[in-house]
């Protein structure tokens, strides 16, 4: 099954805009498994590659291999050895790997790994917004926020939209909880009280926890 709203939320377009064979993405579920994918609209099956080879729609189903096939296949695999086996790399060959191996860095030490990774934080780090983390855990921890998640689980009836879960459920923002924090230049809590943007309920949507990480990692959130 094609995700109407989730495809429109991802991507800016419906699948029923598009053409049979179009080239562009969907977001879809399988019928069986539940499984989401993203595919291009002219791969769209509605069971995943997995289901496609379970029970009945497996196109082998209720059939055997013949004794001829399993001699067939069994020849076959005894065939099967590692591509070095018995072989070995000439010495001009080794020569080259230690050429390469040269100069270059050896593995860091534990120590060294802390230093780096303290190197990239807070300001130093190339992903850093002006340290709106504490912001975000104060408005989260408001009663307004937890009565707007309320108001969006009701609106979709206590389920996720995209697999129909009804345990583990989150409040997704459609507009980035970040980007909404940036772009009404919200600094304080009274400043997030006072933005009506932020307790719109049409831009929640309730989604599991499963579907929530997903939708993120489709996003490259």
């Amino acid at each position: 099954m094609i995700l109407e709203q989730l495809t429109y939320n991802s991507f800016g377009y419906r699948s029923t805009d598009l053409s049979r064979k179009s080239a562009k993405k969907i977001i879809a579920i399988c019928d069986i498994c539940g499984k989401l994918r993203v595919l291009k609209k002219r791969d769209y099956r509605k069971l995943c590659v997995g289901c496609c080879k379970i029970g009945v729609n497996n196109p082998f189903y209720g059939r055997k291999h013949t004794k001829k096939a399993k001699n067939k296949i069994g020849v076959a695999n005894s065939n099967n050895v590692g591509y070095w086996l018995g072989k070995h790399r000439s010495n001009e060959t080794k020569e080259k790997i230690s050429r390469n191996k040269k100069g270059k860095k050896p593995n860091l030490s534990r120590e060294q790994k802390l230093n780096k990774i303290k190197k990239s934080l807070g300001s130093n780090n190339g992903n850093w917004k002006g340290g709106i983390t504490k912001l975000q855990k104060n408005v989260r921890s408001l009663s307004l926020y937890n009565n707007w998640r309320k108001k969006v689980f009701k609106i979709d009836e206590y389920k996720c939209i995209m697999c129909g879960n009804k345990s583990n459920l989150v409040s997704h923002h459609i507009m980035k909880f970040s980007d909404i924090l940036n772009n009404y230049i919200i600094e304080t809590t009274e400043d997030a009280i006072n933005c009506d943007k932020l307790w719109d309920v049409r831009n929640g949507i309730t989604l599991c926890k499963k579907c929530h990480s997903y939708i993120h990692k489709i996003n490259g959130i």
